[in-house]
């Protein structure tokens, strides 16, 4: 019966969806829009935030668990058959960025398919659930983006609703900063039966770094957004933007601190304005440099909750995995010791450490020396291949748009930021446990793709 109820959830959502995009194609005064299609991929980024398994799951013994957000990349595949079929999905002239994602995807799969897609104890992490959440999903996202976000209007959509999300998760991190639980929602964020940062700000996502990083694609969507604001609308875009900041230090984590920090300094050295940047910014500036040199004390702390950023402990841990990442790639240096296999790698050399020690080490352990070690240089230059090559034609297609604009050389350095921020976050723990970590910057690279593809 639940299986017959969740088919036909699904098959009903699919309709309705279809039935809206049919809608506003036929009345859309502007061609080329997404329409609902965009509306859902938003959705679905929102909902791989917040509608991961702790706010709703129902497991279907044998087959998969469903959550909103599987239900809505149901809905998201579906419209990519159907693109199939009417043309609007094409891969006649395949860009380098997506020869070069699918042949890692295909390297994964191969991994898999030699070392297992099932984890080797059921307390591990899944080769084939870090797969979907760090490479395939993501991968679905840059082809939807690149087909389907194509228009002005549907990426101040997406946009919008990144901002957005990160206002929430902003006031969220305050009412967990300060104990006033009763006013978190979804409820489980605030669950003392799961203890990981329990003490910060962690959000939906049930980890402060996710969180933080969250936090500044919010910030800088929403930067990009106040370009075109004014009047009271303005006034409030800069009151919401305003409680960013905030937020990212309630998170108390160090690659939350870096990655605003990264993001800052692209937006100030590289943003255009038609005024002098140093003028508007120069006592934001001040009151920053004010504030970390009279709490320069509590900063070279070792409390977290000071903000202290000495946290020797945590420093020592990550130096070891980052031997512990070398010594694993060595068992097989060109093509690792299997996708997803790290822990149970770390596990065989170290016999006394538990499966929780082990997990929770494999979740800081920097991404690339990750690959390294799972899937050998031949899967880590590829993936750094990819990153080069999204870099690239972020760098060309700032070139060729207006100084001014939503649709302009801003929107690319926007895009490049949120690289930035990913990438950072990338050098402190494991992505691939967070689907909307990677979903949001392969969307952005899509979309880029797209504006390329057709001679923006």
């Amino acid at each position: 019966m639940t299986l017959f109820l969740t088919i036909t959830a699904g098959l009903a959502l699919c309709v309705c969806c279809f039935f809206i995009a049919a809608l506003l194609r036929k009345y859309d005064p502007e061609p080329g829009s997404g329409g609902a299609c965009t509306a859902v991929f938003c959705l679905w980024l929102v909902a791989t935030a917040v509608g991961g398994r702790y706010f709703f799951e129902v497991a279907i013994p044998g087959l998969f668990d469903l959550t909103f957000e599987r239900l809505l990349m149901a809905v998201l595949l579906a419209v990519l058959l159907a693109g199939l079929y009417t043309g609007r999905v094409s891969f006649r002239r395949p860009s380098g960025i997506e020869l070069a994602l699918f042949a890692f995807l295909l390297m994964c799969l191969v991994s898999m398919a030699v070392h297992g897609f099932q984890p080797a104890l059921p307390e591990f992490p899944s080769p084939w659930g870090t797969f979907i959440n760090g490479y395939l999903f993501p991968a679905v996202a840059f082809l939807f983006a690149r087909c389907y976000i194509r228009h002005p209007r549907d990426l101040r959509f997406v946009f919008t609703s990144i901002f957005f999300l990160g206002v929430y998760i902003s006031i969220t991190a305050f009412f967990e900063f300060f104990g006033i639980r009763a006013l978190v929602f979804p409820r489980y964020i605030s669950s003392p039966e799961i203890l990981i940062h329990i003490d910060r700000a962690r959000g939906p996502f049930l980890n402060a770094a996710f969180n933080g990083a969250a936090i500044v694609f919010g910030f800088i969507c929403g930067l990009h957004l106040l370009a075109e604001k004014k009047g009271l609308s303005r006034a409030l875009y800069l009151a919401l933007l305003s409680l960013m900041p905030p937020a990212v230090f309630f998170t108390q984590t160090r690659s939350a601190y870096l990655g605003f920090s990264v993001a800052l300094v692209l937006l100030l050295a590289f943003y255009r304005t038609r005024f002098a940047k140093w003028k508007a910014f120069a006592l934001p500036a001040v009151l920053v440099a004010v504030f970390i040199i009279a709490n320069a004390p509590r900063l070279a702390s070792e409390d977290r909750r000071s903000g202290g950023l000495a946290q020797i402990e945590q420093v020592e841990t990550r130096i070891a995995l980052v031997g512990r990442s070398l010594s694993i790639a060595a068992i097989s240096p060109l093509f690792g010791v299997g996708m997803g296999q790290f822990i149970p790698a770390s596990a065989a050399n170290l016999p006394g450490e538990s499966a929780s020690q082990a997990l929770q080490e494999v979740l800081q352990h920097f991404h690339v020396l990750g690959l390294l070690a799972e899937l050998g240089m031949a899967g880590a230059l590829l993936y750094l291949l990819l990153v080069v090559l999204v870099f690239k034609l972020l760098l060309r297609l700032r070139r060729r748009l207006p100084a001014e604009g939503f649709i302009s050389g801003n929107l690319i350095l926007a895009m490049a930021a949120v690289w930035a921020v990913y990438l950072t976050t990338n050098l402190f723990l494991e992505p691939s446990y967070c689907l909307f970590l990677n979903a949001v910057p392969f969307a952005f690279a899509g979309a880029a793709d797209a504006m390329y593809a057709r001679g923006a």
